[in-house]
């Protein structure tokens, strides 16, 4: 009677460990996070966008640019750059609209539409008139 007992002790021990082991396994697996695309999966499209003050191209900065509706959008800085990643595509179109607080922007919004590139990124420069 009392070696059927510690038996089933040891069995009740084994399965427990034998669980708990899993758990840990399966946590740190988890931890890994999402799985990261192939680099051929995204187009990296950047440019410069500036607006010509006499004779001479100055870089505006704060003009909103967005690819694919409102999906993918980013802000130019000081220097006028600007850096999107999308998703392969035949086409893409691009959205240039100033982001200033006041209601009426500086610049006259523009947009433009570019084809699928042979390689993986894509360098425009945009001029944006002013108003």
């Amino acid at each position: 009677m009392r070696k059927l007992t510690i038996l089933k002790r040891k069995i009740v021990r084994y399965f427990c460990t034998g669980i708990c082991l899993s758990s840990v396994a399966f946590v740190f697996q988890a931890c890994y996070g999402m799985p990261h695309g192939d680099p051929e999966d995204d187009i990296c499209i950047r440019g410069k966008v500036f607006t010509r003050v006499d004779t001479a191209d100055v870089p505006v900065q704060d003009i909103k640019v967005s690819a694919i509706g409102e999906w993918l959008v980013d802000t130019t800085g000081a220097d006028g750059m600007f850096s999107i990643y999308v998703p392969v595509q035949d086409m893409y179109k691009l959205y240039f609209e100033g982001i200033e607080p006041d209601s009426l922007s500086r610049f006259f919004p523009k947009d433009t539409i570019i084809e699928k590139p042979r390689y993986g990124e894509v360098f425009l420069n945009i001029r944006l008139d002013a108003r």
